[in-house]
């Protein structure tokens, strides 16, 4: 099933990149664009899919309703 339409939801912009909001091995928490992830591998123990534009720079959660009904139990 292809993805819906989608747009920014702070500034319009079609320009989005898919990716993961995970913790570095430094600490830290950043967006990972799933073309290096596909390169380098990244370790953490929170891995959130997400979406980012790349015009303003929000970065929104994706959530797979299936995969979140498989967690609740």
């Amino acid at each position: 099933m292809p993805e819906p339409y989608r747009v920014c939801s702070k500034c319009g912009s079609l320009r989005l990149v898919e990716g993961r909001v995970s913790d570095g091995s430094l600490g830290g928490v950043g967006f990972k664009p799933a073309v290096l992830r596909k390169f380098f591998s990244f370790t953490g123990t929170v891995k959130i899919d997400a979406i980012a534009c790349r015009d303003c720079g929000a970065v929104e959660m994706k959530v797979d309703p299936a995969k979140l009904a498989d967690m609740a139990g």
